[in-house]
């Protein structure tokens, strides 16, 4: 930009003409970019942290890659020229604890309006100090998920069937409900309500040797490895229990069907074979249909009395199948 009035005064002399005009030296180094810079690093090193968190078997789930390509977000935007070159001053301010003045000096200019773009740097400043007072830094309440991926998917159906067993399990006796926690060995449903007078429990994710103390008939005699486990064991997804031992398994399976489940029939019987100690046997396959061919529910039995129910559900559903349900519950009265 031309300097006016140093040209306006040289009107009129003699030589060589010249044209002055006004420097302007633009400085990033200024507290408010030090503060985004800081911000920026410490987001890179978090995610850095909350990858070598997620296990090598899970590194290509959704919220592995989601942090991957937000920290080479993060990355591109340190590589800017107005980033780069202060780098070492918001890494000098992290490392020695005086980025909390620094964000201070930066909520200063910002409210006096020094800076452009104000909305944008208060909102990362008002970040960065609430980061540094270990304060929350989001509201709470619903928010999208910025990822998803279908790897939980088998997990929450069989969460949603749990949760309907136990609302028709109650609904029909009674009883007391239970947290469910991984890995804990206490039944999440209990009832003395029942037809026979008999106690009845719930368990999830529960070994059938240990919560029926049964030894599995089928055993490994040899192996390449030394520590393989002798015998095979087995965990339904459900288990039933009566007070005198009869149980009912039950699996639930996400995979959507055109027609009945027979591997996982077979998967019973698997179960019937392995843990036999109980004549007849009962067991029960929930699993996910949309087809109009698949019928609402099958029962399959055997001539000492045993019996298979196979029934169809979808959480989209309205009536949720109750027929399947019904058959359900008809065969908890008969067993427990």
């Amino acid at each position: 930009m031309l300097d006016l009035t140093r040209v306006s005064g040289g009107v009129g002399l003699v030589g060589e003409p010249e044209y002055p005009i006004v420097v302007v030296k633009r400085e990033h180094a200024v507290p408010e970019n030090i503060a985004v810079c800081a911000a920026l690093l410490i987001v890179h090193r978090e995610l850095d942290l909350a990858r070598e968190f997620i296990p090598k078997a899970r590194r290509g789930g959704p919220e592995y890659v989601a942090a991957v390509r937000l920290n080479e977000v993060v990355q591109r935007m340190l590589r800017q020229p107005w980033l780069a070159g202060i780098r070492d001053e918001a890494l000098n301010a992290i490392r020695r604890g005086s980025i909390e003045s620094v964000a201070d000096a930066a909520n200063g200019r910002v409210v006096a309006g020094h800076t452009t773009s104000p909305t944008a740097y208060k909102r990362v400043v008002d970040w960065l100090i609430a980061s540094l007072e270990g304060a929350p830094t989001e509201v709470g309440g619903e928010i999208d998920w910025s990822y998803y991926g279908s790897d939980f998917d088998e997990t929450l159906f069989e969460l949603w069937c749990l949760e309907q067993i136990r609302e028709r399990m109650s609904a029909r006796y009674g009883g007391e409900r239970n947290e469910w926690i991984y890995g804990d060995p206490q039944p999440v449903f209990g009832s003395d309500d029942t037809p026979n007078g008999t106690r009845l429990s719930l368990y999830v994710q529960s070994g059938l040797r240990k919560t029926l103390n049964i030894e599995p008939r089928w055993r490994s005699v040899e192996s390449s490895r030394k520590n393989a486990k002798s015998r095979l064991g087995g965990v339904p997804d459900y288990l039933v229990v009566g007070s005198e031992g009869q149980h009912v398994i039950l699996d639930a399976k996400l995979r959507d069907r055109s027609r009945r489940p027979t591997e996982e029939i077979y998967k019973l019987l698997g179960y019937f074979n392995n843990f036999a100690h109980q004549d007849p046997t009962f067991g029960v396959i929930l699993y996910y249909a949309k087809s109009p061919r698949v019928p609402a529910y099958e029962m399959f039995e055997t001539a000492e009395g045993g019996q298979i129910l196979a029934f169809s559900v979808d959480p989209e559903r309205p009536d949720g199948n109750e027929e399947g349900w019904t058959a359900l519950l008809n065969l908890l009265d008969r067993v427990c």
